[in-house]
């Protein structure tokens, strides 16, 4: 009798279509057409879906309310309210229905990047790399249920555009204060992620963290369930459970939540390093460790070039952190930072992946520049501090007629000195850089 009802259901609603429309807009946010990621990085998926969630939460709301209008627009309330099966009964049917969906399209988007991962042996799998996912699931039911209530208590068409546009400003103007001041109850915003500088393929969801999201969205699902579905006569009996349903699961989850900004963290699992056998040491992180092969005789090369410095590093390892992160480095060590294309292969920025590691003479950017010729001269100053450690007999490459005059004019500069001057400005260079201080043209140029 059930599977009949529900057979009726979805052949007589826009239901199945609406569902659908969740699916392809989860799936679309998920997959990135203009840099497609290494599906090996799950870490990294989960937080981009857990990310999506600013977008399709809104739109699950308006669903919901889509839904929702229907018996009201349609004026049929009063003809339904005279049959013999409880009205109650049906729009619970409704309810589990739209709920259940929502949240298999919300997980079904990732069908594609997680069964690549599968597929692939070297994939890292993180410790309770699920449970974000299924407390985002829960999140996009909770807000159908909502969309429900909406609809069915405000009919008009117009709700529908203004219950997707004011969902939208209101989820992105809190999650934008929670940024700025990540205190309390915003955590439990749907798409809520501290500011971190971990990079999101080493970024770990704290168990407090989910698990009280997930009391949130179940106590918004059950206050959307129950204005939708107990008798409007009396309204009142309907609101006062809803209120009491929302204080009780936003009293559980500030137990179990953390600090909104302890929300996540470093997971040690994937950070952990992988290095290759033989010295000098190279090592890349347990989640990047299909590109150790790749990745080793490049960064050995790098460190016999800078060999050619005073206090040369003797190792090379890769840094969590996110790009543009500022971060303490050392003499003894190059801290690089990796990119994989979607076929797992390193991705370089430059000619070649050794004229890559050896940017800035082996040194992360800082990032600290504040004007676009700040930023062309720094580019140009590195880029010619990797060509001299290499012995290259011409100026590095560019994309620019503005890189092309910043790069020679450096180039020129350094090459005009004698060997051992040249020598020194490339390791004042080096020294700037780790220190993140002073322009790197002008140390490089000799025109600080």
């Amino acid at each position: 009798m059930t599977i009949r009802l529900a057979l009726l259901e979805l052949r007589r609603t826009w239901l199945l279509v609406l569902v659908a429309v969740m699916l392809l807009a989860a799936g679309v946010l998920t997959s990135d057409g203009m840099d497609p990621r290494w599906p090996g990085l799950v870490g990294a998926t989960v937080v981009n879906h857990h990310s999506a969630l600013s977008l399709l939460w809104p739109l699950a709301l308006t669903i919901g309310v889509i839904l929702g209008r229907r018996d009201g627009a349609a004026g049929t309330g009063e003809l339904i309210g005279v049959t013999p099966r409880p009205p109650w009964s049906r729009l619970a049917l409704r309810a589990t229905l739209l709920g259940a969906g929502l949240a298999a399209a919300y997980l079904a988007a990732l069908a594609r990047p997680l069964g690549l991962a599968v597929l692939d042996a070297d994939t890292y799998w993180p410790s309770g790399w699920p449970w974000p996912l299924l407390a985002g699931a829960l999140g996009v039911a909770a807000a159908g249920l909502l969309g429900l209530a909406a609809g069915r208590a405000f009919p008009s068409l117009w709700t529908v555009p203004l219950s997707l546009v004011l969902s939208l400003a209101v989820t992105i103007a809190l999650e934008m204060v929670a940024q700025d001041r990540p205190v309390g109850a915003l955590a439990l915003l749907p798409s809520y992620l501290p500011d971190t500088a971990i990079a999101a393929e080493f970024t770990r969801f704290e168990a407090g963290a989910v698990a009280g999201r997930a009391i949130w969205f179940v106590a918004l699902g059950a206050a959307g369930f129950l204005l939708y579905a107990l008798p409007r006569r009396p309204r009142p009996a309907a609101r006062a459970s809803a209120v009491a349903v929302l204080a009780a699961g936003l009293a559980g989850a500030l137990l179990v939540l953390p600090p909104a900004a302890r929300g996540t963290g470093l997971d040690a699992g994937a950070a952990a390093e992988v290095c290759a056998d033989g010295t000098p040491r190279v090592c890349v992180t347990r989640a990047y460790a299909t590109t150790l092969p790749e990745l080793t005789g490049p960064a050995r090369e790098a460190l016999a070039a800078l060999g050619r410095l005073p206090n040369p590093p003797v190792a090379l390892i890769q840094d969590p952190h996110d790009f543009g992160t500022r971060v303490d480095q050392d003499h003894a060590t190059v801290r690089v930072r990796l990119t994989v294309d979607a076929d797992g292969a390193l991705v370089t920025g430059g000619p070649t992946l050794v004229e890559d590691l050896l940017d800035g003479a082996g040194t992360l950017r800082c990032d600290d520049y504040t004007t676009r010729e700040a930023d062309v001269r720094e580019r140009a100053a590195r880029a010619v501090a990797a060509s001299w450690l290499l012995d290259r007999p011409t100026p590095p490459a560019t994309y620019t007629d503005e890189d092309r005059a910043a790069t020679d004019q450096a180039w020129t500069a350094l090459r005009s000195l004698p060997p051992a001057g040249q020598v020194t400005r490339v390791a004042a260079l080096r020294e700037a850089a780790l220190d993140c201080r002073g322009d790197l043209f002008e140390v490089l140029t000799g025109t600080a």
